[in-house]
């Protein structure tokens, strides 16, 4: 699964990037009409193919690729795909963007004001899996799936465009939501929420899984 390759630990000045080439932004979310794009853009900490792989310098861009080497396209009739594991890119010449990156995920829960949480289950291996993505104070998401009773650091982009656009139109969620698109992993999907941080004690009481609950309860509120 490409969405959980480790990026190079190498950090470079993203949001001084976002502002240089914030046309290039706006010129892709016009294109496709698809609302907040640019917004999901920074979130996934995309760039795009053409000026980091071709030296292409012109604003319109429509493909554009994370620091997991997954890429994000857009095709002259507007469609935006999600290719996972993109062979067509030089994965020496990514690097992490992230100064949070490989941090311990109790830390990354501290400096996070909102999380798309999914809960799932393996039938075959008769194991359960989580999903919990993090929106930063930084407006950054990082992304962690528990699989095979392993936590690792994964792509944003596995949640999915419609379920990043959720994110994007939630910003502002005070307690949590219930979601019902689904996400595209190996394992059954069962539920997903939306919620505010820190994670209200009415959330926990929802998830069957009893470690995802005890991580989160370290944010845990009453109200």
């Amino acid at each position: 699964m490409a969405f959980i390759r480790k990026p190079s630990t190498r950090n470079i000045t993203l949001e001084s990037f976002y502002l240089k080439h914030d046309k290039s932004l706006a010129l892709a979310e016009g294109f496709t009409e698809f609302k907040n794009l640019s917004f999901i853009i920074k979130l996934c900490r995309l760039k795009p193919i053409g000026l980091f792989f071709k030296k292409d310098k012109n604003p319109f861009q429509l493909n554009w690729f994370d620091e997991y080497g997954n890429t994000l396209n857009i095709s002259r009739k507007k469609d935006i795909s999600i290719i996972y594991n993109n062979i067509s890119i030089d994965r020496t010449k990514i690097m992490t963007t992230d100064l949070y990156y490989g941090l311990h995920i109790n830390n990354i829960l501290k400096i996070s004001k909102l999380a798309f949480i999914v809960e799932g289950r393996d039938e075959d291996y008769n194991t359960d899996f989580y999903i919990i993505s993090l929106l930063g104070l930084d407006n950054y998401l990082r992304t962690y799936m528990f699989m095979y009773g392993e936590l690792k650091q994964v792509s944003p982009l596995i949640l999915g465009l419609d379920n990043l656009q959720t994110i994007s139109n939630n910003l502002k969620i005070r307690l949590f939501k219930s979601i019902k698109e689904k996400i595209d992993t190996p394992c059954q999907h069962t539920q997903s929420w939306l919620t505010s941080m820190p994670v209200h004690t009415g959330l926990c009481a929802l998830i069957k899984n009893k470690s995802l609950v005890e991580l989160l309860q370290q944010t845990q509120k009453e109200i």
